[in-house]
């Protein structure tokens, strides 16, 4: 049973963005969630004019598991709930 959705807000119980909220963008089946803003890294690519894209290091939004998120929009009154 998935306890959050796509557009929950959840907030970051533990890790290096722990505190931190954000709205939840994707969620894949073996646990993992993708959070806006949060799990930030950094992705190097490779120029290419055929495509149009320019080479350089960019900021992506990496998976993380669900057990390192508390949700915030349907639970407020109860406290926080683990997932």
């Amino acid at each position: 049973m998935k306890k959050i959705k796509q557009g929950d807000e959840v907030a970051v119980l533990i890790g290096k963005d722990k505190g931190r909220r954000g709205t939840v963008l994707e969620i894949l089946d073996n646990n993992k969630v993708l959070v806006e803003g949060i799990n930030v890294v950094k992705k190097h690519t490779k120029a290419n004019p055929n495509a149009g894209v320019e080479g350089g290091i960019i900021d992506i939004n990496a998976y993380r598991y669900l057990k390192c998120d508390d949700l915030e929009s349907r639970k407020k009154s109860s406290g926080p709930c683990w997932i």
